[in-house]
């Protein structure tokens, strides 16, 4: 059995993510698609993955981690692949990052629940 992995270059995050959606995309040629009669044409030409990932409350300094880790132009990442019940390591850039609520505890500043979008280059 596999055992929970999410790594951005070196860094292990697995400790701070609840929830890991994997999707994968096909990519198309671009002379894919339904002829006059109706018959589908279809050439793949990629196949690339998608990762929506949610994560549980942290520390500021935490979330600063994680954010300065996602944030260059293309990452490594290190996820469980369903595909092939291993671990995966494959280019990535960075989507949507929606921060949840920040909230105080004395003058610790902590965050909530945080999502983002990891979509394979």
């Amino acid at each position: 059995m596999a055992q929970p992995i999410f790594k951005v270059g070196n860094t292990d995050f697995t400790k701070y993510i609840t929830k890991l959606q994997v999707s994968s995309n096909d990519i198309d040629a671009s002379n894919s698609g339904r002829t006059k009669s109706g018959t589908m044409r279809r050439r793949r030409i990629a196949t690339k993955m998608k990762l929506q990932v949610e994560t549980r409350a942290m520390y500021h300094d935490q979330m600063v981690a994680l954010q300065t880790a996602i944030s260059p132009a293309t990452i490594s990442v290190t996820y469980i692949d369903p595909r092939y019940s291993t671990a995966r390591t494959a280019t990535f850039y960075g989507s949507t990052i929606n921060f949840s609520e920040q909230t105080y505890v004395g003058n610790t500043v902590l965050w909530g629940q945080t999502t983002f979008s990891l979509i394979e280059v």
